[in-house]
């Protein structure tokens, strides 16, 4: 599968799943920006350094930067948009894709649980809430 063939499913799948975000809350998920790229971009491992996840970037699926939503303020408001990165090459693996009905399948199902896991960590989530609701 191509990055264009990628983006066209992630963006379709993300469209989908804003479906299913209750149309009260959706204003706040249209303020978050998805970026899609192969990998992390080296200011990505930069904002990493140090942590448990550069340890390991060829592992990540996907990436929330930003400042959860219950931890935002009116009065010091954070000065960047809120980012979810998907990584391409990640994904495929993590999905074993192969160019079949059931690897597609099995991507669109990695890119929606990424999708939704990373969502969560702007709603507030924790690593242990997205487990418990099987977004791991």
């Amino acid at each position: 599968m191509n990055a264009d063939e990628f983006d066209k499913l992630a963006v379709k799948i993300w469209r989908d799943l804003q479906m299913l975000i209750p149309t009260d809350m959706r204003a706040l998920v249209d303020r978050v920006q998805i970026l899609i790229e192969d990998e992390p971009p080296a200011a990505v491992l930069e904002e990493l350094k140090g942590s448990e996840l550069s340890e390991h970037p060829e592992e990540l699926g996907g990436l929330h930067i930003g400042v959860p939503l219950p931890m935002d303020s009116i009065t010091n408001p954070d000065p960047y948009p809120t980012r979810v990165y998907l990584f391409r090459e990640a994904l495929l693996d993590f999905a074993d894709f192969d160019e079949t009905p059931e690897g597609l399948e099995r991507l669109k199902e990695e890119i929606a649980i990424t999708l939704l896991h990373e969502i969560g960590h702007y709603f507030g989530l924790e690593e242990d809430d997205l487990e418990r609701l099987g977004f791991d």
